[in-house]
């Protein structure tokens, strides 16, 4: 199979025309996919090697919460997981690329859509995507959002902390290509996750 991309916690390959294989890194593999997207982190070697174990016990702990919702498998790319962490799912288009490529009204359209999906599944499924980082982790087929990074979940206590720590305002979740549309979903996400009003980019 072709490798078609790469994430901190797979790798990604071209099983079909509308299907993509993901098989789960070594620690070693991801903490080398870190370094290259913070390279600092070279100089943290015990926090780098800590946070890569992590990592490859919560991908596992992820698709363990998620392999039995059949209600929402569409929405999470119709998998089929493995017992050792890897899984087909849907090819979609991930969302930083929709956007990129998308007039104002489609573009503001599938932030409400990612939106929309992240609340469905923390109110009545009861997990997060861990940053809601929706132009990484979210993306779009035949114009419907998916979640098609599913394991890094958060669920339980762990969620609800999560939350309350803002996390769609980290830097390296509001790397949108335009400012409006990077205020857009700041402003959405306090007023459907903390029902705050308060325009904070």
């Amino acid at each position: 199979m072709l490798k078609i991309g790469s994430g901190w916690q797979v790798f990604v390959y071209e099983y079909s025309k509308n299907r993509v294989y993901k098989k789960v890194k070594k620690p070693i593999f991801s903490a080398l996919k870190i370094i290259k997207d913070m390279p600092f982190m070279v100089f943290r070697p015990l926090l780098l090697l800590s946070w890569a174990n992590k990592m490859s016990e919560t991908h596992l702990e992820s698709l363990d919460f998620v392999k039995n919702k059949i209600s929402i498998w569409k929405d999470l790319g119709r998998p089929i997981i493995e017992a050792n962490g890897n899984y087909y799912q849907d090819r979609v288009i991930p969302l930083h690329q929709f956007l990129k490529d998308a007039d104002d009204e489609s573009a503001l359209k599938i932030i409400d859509d990612a939106i929309s999906l992240s609340y469905k599944l923390y109110k009545e499924e009861g997990f997060i995507d861990k940053s809601f980082n929706i132009l990484i982790n979210f993306g779009v087929i035949d114009g419907r959002v998916i979640l098609s990074d599913i394991g890094e979940l958060f669920h339980g206590e762990s969620m609800v902390s999560q939350i309350n720590k803002r996390p769609w305002y980290k830097p390296y979740v509001l790397r949108f290509h335009l400012m409006k549309h990077k205020k857009y979903f700041v402003e959405e996400m306090d007023k459907k996750f903390l029902g705050k009003n308060e325009d904070k980019v």
